[in-house]
């Protein structure tokens, strides 16, 4: 569709063709850039006992892998022993889940946006 000079521009300087929303002009009084010093404000604001408590959980855990007498070899082993399970079953599963979740999900969007489009009323209500 082409508009005239003489017919204006729709949403412009006569009434807009459709209900679509129109991209405001800026308002630099009201825009705001990122907060480069948010971290440092939330670092600062934090109570004492919380980077303490978080020092203490650090320097503790490795006597929770100590108490439990898990080794290295014990981590390797357990990895050998289900290896053959994540690569058959697991992978695989893993695999068909997302195929399957991507088709559906290219079918009903496909679906949705022809329905939007759509010249038939009833059917571009319905799809929005």
């Amino acid at each position: 569709m082409t508009v005239s000079a003489r017919n204006g521009i729709p949403g412009v300087n006569t009434a807009p063709l459709t209900d679509l929303p129109v991209l405001l002009p800026l308002d630099r009084s009201k825009a705001t850039g990122p907060d480069a010093l948010l971290v440092s404000r939330w670092l600062a604001g934090m109570p004492a006992w919380v980077p303490l408590a978080i020092v203490a959980v650090i320097l503790l855990w490795p006597l929770t892998a100590e108490a439990a007498k898990f080794t290295y070899f014990n981590a390797v082993e357990t990895l050998f022993r289900w290896l053959p399970f994540l690569i058959k079953s697991g992978f695989l599963f893993n695999i068909l889940i997302s195929f399957f979740a991507m088709a559906i999900g290219t079918v009903l969007g496909v679906a949705l946006g022809l329905g939007q489009i759509s010249l038939n009323p009833a059917v571009g209500r319905r799809s929005s």
